[in-house]
């Protein structure tokens, strides 16, 4: 028979867990959610590009003159703008989220 501090490590122990897998399912849904987003507007800013030369091909068949597209800058800020809302919406989901989390699974009046 399990005295009440054994209980009631165990039951920390369960909670615990339910905390870490409640915690990972709500973080790779929100990761899924976010990626999705923000790869539309990385899809948008190629397609863009793509769709401009294919555009100046059209009206003069040329091989030089598109430097303009798919710039280095371009890249970049496509690269800036998707980890910083991510990390933003981490950071904001993770403010909103831990203390509920941690109150949910509080066995410590047990």
């Amino acid at each position: 028979m399990l005295n009440d501090t054994e209980v009631l490590t165990m039951m920390r122990e369960i909670a615990i867990k339910r905390v870490k897998d409640n915690w990972i399912d709500e973080f790779s849904n929100l990761l899924d959610k976010v990626e999705n987003k923000e790869f539309k507007k990385a899809l948008s800013f190629y397609k863009e590009n793509y769709f401009k030369g294919v555009s100046r091909f059209l009206v003069e068949p040329k091989t030089t003159g598109y430097e303009d597209l798919f710039t280095n800058n371009g890249f970049t800020d496509i690269y800036v703008d998707t980890y910083r809302n991510i990390a933003t919406s981490f950071a904001n989901w993770y403010a909103k989220s831990i203390g509920s989390l941690l109150k949910k699974q509080d066995v410590s009046g047990v």
